[in-house]
């Protein structure tokens, strides 16, 4: 690439497209699009990729000789662009003299985690020409094993898509291709760009592109020396969806310089996905195979039926109204928790002493307060340790659902995602009684050894498990931090409007606090794992329910429907909520007011 240059499974299942209804237990551990290794922070510029970085990237294979790149998108197929598998007859190339490669982040290296897969059959589009109608869908002899290295990526949300969509939003691409040594990259490289619109893409270079710009493409590239290169054809570019990856695109073609080299400076064509969604299913067989499902899993899609967004995309439960605040008989603010189903409340157990356990109550935005009438410790919770710090408060009567108050989803080890966008949220202000809602995207997972290098300077004896996660943050100004415990660490799904909670926070460590030198702070924070408890909470919220192995909500992709809705209106009903809430609204932030 010229990056410098071209436990507990019940009822319900999970539709995947593929021809094999073989399904091993490891692959059902794993959901598309969803990254299981830690890598740097993303970055503008070219760089070599991290190891899991992009797992569903393949490397195609004529014979020995590596060719191009392309994504995996289910264990039996891949795609890339027709032209990587045409051959000098200008037909498709036999598939057995075709091989992919997956879990590959060095060219010439075949560690353990490689995994190299033959190819069945090969589909290049009926229609396909030079620079048009470029995508091919190869099936392979074999299903792939899914591990950190080697994880599909989603299409199945981008059906109703279009390419302008995109427009100004970046993209990420990888591949073994040239460098500006004019030879393949020996390490998987990576890179992200902007979507521009294809008015401006023709416009740049009317004899390149011209002739081929067309809905079934769209184009991007900052054209400044970052790009892609021979080599890199039928890689993907992906764009993250919240708390998902998507493949959007296919790297087709790009121009040339005068010397006949990759023109860094041009912008680059990609196949565009969304365009060939009907022929990409048409073609992988739409034959489900059977992943088994959590019964939290699959409430959560049952909830998602209330989901919606308003005209401008935005959803309606976008301030996180299912994060609550725990208050006493006097109107003090205990902590944080969040709303898992219509009468359950997740949060951390109690530390405060002087609070009446009889009278708790918990404050959500669109309704009154509801009454605590019991409190589910974990059983082997330990207040000298501090272990299984986590319990369960039972309101006294259900809430109703809407398009406004949604509960959050548990995560799974299938979908629990610790390397993209973690949101925090919960109540805090400067004491127990003057209460802002405070929310965070800082977060950035970081290793439990780590971790405790930072744990053991505020808590000598204490020291983070398997069954925590560690995240720094950070917060410019006053807060007490106190009461963000029991809040959610989560991520967020912007085509269904869903948050899923992997994590619920425990404590924070201030790392600096000298406010005459800085505002902001730095925090180490440590939270309880969703995933270590989900048998547990699914047994004492859901365990007496049983249900249909068909799921009676239709399929949309996960996107949450457009509600047509007044703006006035809508602003009506955000007030409305606040009043009952007893606080103000300013801008995407929610205040309590100081007593």
């Amino acid at each position: 690439m010229n990056l410098f240059s071209l436990g507990l499974l019940l009822c319900c299942s999970l539709a995947v497209w593929a021809d094999d209804t073989r399904f091993s237990d490891t692959n059902a551990r794993f959901r598309c699009g969803i990254r299981k290794k830690s890598g740097v922070q993303l970055i503008h510029q070219g760089r070599t990729a991290e190891l899991g970085q992009w797992p569903w990237h393949v490397a195609l294979f004529h014979g020995a000789d590596y060719k191009c790149g392309g994504t995996l998108i289910d264990q039996l197929h891949v795609l890339t662009s027709a032209h990587c598998v045409i051959g000098p007859n200008r037909r498709a190339m036999r598939p057995d003299t075709i091989t992919i490669q997956v879990g590959k982040n060095v060219l010439d290296e075949n560690p353990d985690r490689v995994q190299i897969v033959r190819v069945r059959e090969i589909h290049v589009h009926p229609d396909f020409m030079r620079n048009r109608n470029d995508i091919a869908l190869l099936v392979l002899s074999q299903s792939v094993q899914y591990s950190e290295f080697v994880i599909p990526i989603c299409i199945e949300g981008i059906q109703a898509a279009k390419g302008e969509d995109l427009v100004g939003q970046r993209g990420w691409v990888a591949g073994f291709g040239e460098t500006e040594t004019e030879k393949f990259s020996r390490q998987l490289k990576t890179a992200s760009m902007p979507v521009v619109n294809n008015t401006e893409c023709v416009q740049s270079d009317p004899e390149l592109f011209g002739r081929f710009v067309s809905p079934a493409v769209f184009c991007g590239s900052d054209k400044n020396g970052t790009s892609v290169c021979r080599g890199d054809s039928g890689g993907g570019m992906y764009i993250l969806a919240g708390d998902h990856w998507e493949l959007r695109g296919i790297t087709s073609f790009s121009g040339l310089s005068e010397t006949g080299t990759c023109d860094v400076k041009k912008y680059v064509v990609f196949t565009n996905v969304a365009f060939y969604y009907e022929w990409i299913k048409q073609k992988t067989g739409g034959t489900a195979v059977v992943i088994p499902k959590r019964i939290s899993e699959s409430k959560c899609r049952e909830y998602s039926r209330f989901a919606a967004k308003r005209q401008n995309g935005v959803c309606y439960n976008s301030r996180s109204p299912h994060t609550v605040a725990i208050i006493d008989l006097n109107q003090r603010h205990i902590s944080s928790g969040s709303i898992i189903s219509e009468s359950m409340v997740f949060k951390f157990q109690h530390l405060v002493s002087d609070v009446v356990w009889d009278d708790l109550w918990v404050r959500l935005g669109n309704q009154p307060d509801k009454k605590v009438i019991r409190e589910i410790s974990h059983p082997d919770y330990d207040p000298e340790t501090l272990r299984h710090h986590i319990m369960l408060l039972e309101m006294d009567s259900p809430l109703a659902f809407s398009n406004r108050l949604v509960p959050v989803c548990l995560a799974n080890l299938g979908t629990e995602n610790l390397y993209d966008t973690l949101l925090l949220n919960g109540y805090s202000g400067q004491s127990a009684n003057t209460n802002e809602f405070y929310e965070s995207v800082e977060n950035r997972i970081i290793s439990n050894e780590k971790c405790n290098e930072t744990v053991k300077i505020a808590h000598a004896k204490y020291t983070v498990n398997e069954e925590e996660l560690c995240a720094m943050d950070r917060y410019e100004g006053f807060f007490f931090w106190g009461g963000i415990v029991g809040g959610p660490l989560q991520t967020v799904n912007t085509r269904s409007c869903m948050f899923t909670q992997v994590g619920v926070t425990k404590f924070l460590i201030p790392h600096n606090m000298n406010r005459e030198v800085t505002k902001t702070v730095r925090f180490t924070n440590v939270y309880s794992r969703v995933t270590a408890y989900l048998d547990w909470i699914e047994a004492e919220v859901w365990g007496n329910e049983t249900l249909p192995e068909d799921s009676e909500f239709a399929d949309n992709g996960g996107e949450a429907p457009t509600i047509v809705d007044n703006d006035v209106e809508g602003d009506q009903e955000v007030a409305t909520e606040a009043r009952l809430r007893g606080i103000t609204t300013s801008g995407d932030i929610i205040h309590f007011p100081k007593d």
